[in-house]
């Protein structure tokens, strides 16, 4: 390189730099700002509220009580479409000759 070319080059590299640093120094912010944000998503201390539900969301006795009589009458319709099903199995079983 020319002497002329060399002090042209550190000129340019004079104002450059501080500007490149500035640039630098705004992403790693906005970085470490976007960090943060999920740090205090993912790492969010629950306050007493947040972690004891509170009792209204609980099911009274009575609710579970109806919830139970209408399970048991499901099971029953669903134990006699299956008792039905196994009849009409055995029934076709029968007519094709299978045993």
């Amino acid at each position: 390189m020319h002497e002329s070319n060399r002090k042209e080059w550190t000129e340019y590299m004079r104002w450059i730099t501080p500007v490149l640093v500035t640039i630098c120094i705004f992403f790693l912010t906005v970085i470490n700002a976007k960090v943060d944000k999920i740090d205090d998503k993912l790492f969010k201390h629950l306050t007493n509220d947040e972690l004891h539900p509170p009792k209204t969301l609980f099911v009274t006795r009575a609710e579970f009580s109806i919830y139970q009589e209408f399970r048991a009458t499901q099971m029953e319709d669903f134990n006699d479409s299956m008792k039905e099903i196994k009849e009409l199995l055995r029934e076709h079983d029968k007519n094709t000759g299978r045993h």
